[in-house]
């Protein structure tokens, strides 16, 4: 049963933006409640909050609870994905949802999804949850928004959901591990810098390095090393005069040949041909 709800309303919506459906305060306490995205037409996106009680969330075969605090983002029209109210559950489950739709906000869901998952604790006090529940003051009513504010209220909540989650992670071990992993490749860099010699120096065994590094960037540490390597040459290349020798030492490299084929294997060209071409290759890792 919906406790209130605001309804959304974007004059001249534009397709490249994402825009709000709706916001929901709702209660469930029956065993009959289940959405299944298999079931579901409707190709909005949404983000569910559990103000208190539980409910459940299933994605493929795994069960998740949805206690005080925990949220879930999906597409609801997304086979693998369901939740419902679950059957050893005594308290009605009080959750608040907030729909959205448009390509960038599919978008949007599956890159969270594919760096986060599909569920995950966040505080009451978020300024995101603080701004959904807020809405309450505009109980059964619709509210008009042109389509950048449409987009702002989607962009900005997901972002501020998206920046607790990043900064808890920086924070936990993990996290640590990989910031201190950066650091000795950015401070050792004109060294032949192996991940022996790297899980010997931070006191970390070399497997945990590599599994967790992957885990987390996903890229192995040696492709890893070698890229932050090539990217310093490139730097080089094209800022300065510094011939390819004295380049390949400046990035580790004891000879030129062994540099030559470190360069041409990742970016598929020579020194010489990059010095050429002037331009500057992306070295995201998430464009490899």
């Amino acid at each position: 049963m919906r406790r209130w709800q605001v309804r959304f309303q974007i004059y001249k919506p534009m397709a490249s933006m994402p825009a709000p459906s709706e916001i929901v305060e709702e209660v469930q306490s029956g065993l009959s409640y289940r959405l299944d995205g298999a079931r579901r037409k409707d190709a909005n996106c949404q983000l569910c909050y559990t103000l208190s009680g539980e409910g459940a969330f299933r994605h493929c075969s795994e069960t998740y609870r949805l206690l005080p605090g925990t949220m879930f983002i999906t597409r609801n029209n997304d086979p693998k994905n369901s939740y419902y109210f679950p059957q050893a559950c005594r308290q009605p489950w009080i959750f608040i949802w907030f729909s959205f739709w448009g390509e960038a906000s599919g978008r949007m869901i599956d890159d969270i999804v594919e760096g986060y998952g599909h569920v995950f604790s966040v505080p009451r006090e978020l300024a995101a949850i603080r701004k959904i529940v807020s809405y309450q003051k505009y109980s059964n009513s619709v509210r008009v928004l042109s389509p950048l504010a449409g987009a702002k209220l989607v962009v900005d909540s997901l972002n501020d959901i998206v920046e607790y989650l990043d900064n808890r992670h920086a924070a936990s071990p993990q996290g640590e591990m990989i910031k201190n992993i950066q650091e000795y490749v950015m401070k050792n860099i004109e060294r032949d810098i192996s991940v022996c010699k790297m899980s010997s120096e931070l006191g970390i065994s070399r497997e945990h390095l590599s599994r967790t590094f992957k885990a987390h960037l996903g890229i192995p540490l040696h492709d890893y090393v070698t890229m932050e390597k090539m990217k310093l040459a490139c730097q080089l290349l094209l800022e300065t005069r510094m011939p390819c020798k004295e380049i390949s030492g400046k990035v580790g490299y004891g000879n030129t040949i062994g540099f030559n084929r470190a360069f041409k294997s990742l970016l598929n060209m020579t020194p010489s041909e990059l010095r050429l071409s002037g331009f500057m290759p992306d070295f995201n890792i998430d464009s490899r």
